[in-house]
């Protein structure tokens, strides 16, 4: 059985398409967890309402305590031998699962990574990320993301992750302990394909280049924010809101987990 763990806050406008891509799916040995993040939107009426139709199980965690909180929720309770994550921003391909599947039945891989298409508010294709986090503009040229060479080293091939492109074995996850909760808004994601890699090496992954997911970038996404605090400071502004405070904290303490032994490396070799 797969598992799939829909995560969502204040996302009632695009949860619909991104329920309707996995009840598309065609494997159907699957269940549905749909983790609410305590929207205030009306999701919960939605909620309701995929509950008596599909037979979707919906966990509350209130407080918008992060994606990591959500994730960590829907695999308290799920019962699958494999877990697939999708934010409810993003949606499926046809056929993603089984191609998936497949992958894991012939390459006995723990962890598979998919390419995705990226889309703006509307729909409108606008590019593509594959499985090793190469960016395709809709011009067809492509652009490399910031590289980050610790994650090129330890996993070989990933820049970037998006975790609508991921599906893990359950076991490897509990085995993990899921995800970190200490980041809150970022790096939750970045963090867990560190820990696979330093746990597992990289063998551990599969990657599929198709783009089986259509990820959905948008102002109101909290992947956008990221940026907020540089654009801020280089204004000159000193005032920061409790979200972009978050942001900096958690991408502090991601660089205090991660690349503390190649700060002491650098700082040895620098004092001799």
């Amino acid at each position: 059985m797969v598992t799939v763990v829909l995560t969502t806050y204040n996302a009632r406008r695009h949860l619909p398409a991104a329920a309707r891509s996995v009840l598309r799916q065609t494997v159907r040995d699957r269940e549905l967890i749909v983790v609410d993040g305590g929207s205030d939107d009306g999701t919960h009426r939605l909620l309701e309402r995929m509950n008596r139709r599909h037979a979707a199980r919906t966990i509350i965690v209130p407080g918008n305590r992060g994606p990591a909180a959500l994730m960590n929720a829907g695999l308290a309770v799920a019962r699958g031998r494999y877990v697939a994550f999708l934010e409810a921003d993003d949606f499926w391909q046809p056929g993603y699962l089984a191609k998936a599947m497949t992958e894991f039945r012939t390459a006995r891989k723990k962890i598979t990574v998919c390419g995705c298409g990226v889309i703006d508010e509307a729909g409108r294709r606008i590019g593509t990320l594959d499985a090793r986090g190469r960016t395709a503009l809709d011009t067809g040229r492509w652009r490399l993301p910031e590289e980050d060479p610790v994650m090129g080293r330890l996993c070989g091939r990933i820049r970037a992750v998006c975790m609508s492109t991921v599906i893990v074995r359950r076991s490897m996850l509990v085995d993990l302990g899921g995800f970190d909760p200490c980041f809150r808004w970022l790096c939750a994601d970045t963090d867990f394909i560190y820990r696979v890699a330093l746990a597992y090496g990289r063998d551990a992954f599969a990657f599929i280049d198709e783009p089986m997911v259509l990820h959905r970038r948008h102002l109101g996404q909290l992947t956008r924010r990221l940026f907020l605090p540089r654009l801020i400071f280089s204004a000159g502004s000193k005032t920061l809101d409790a979200q972009q405070r978050q942001v900096l904290m958690d991408m502090l303490a991601f660089e205090l987990k991660h690349r503390s032994l190649t700060v002491k490396r650098r700082v040895s070799r620098a004092i001799g």
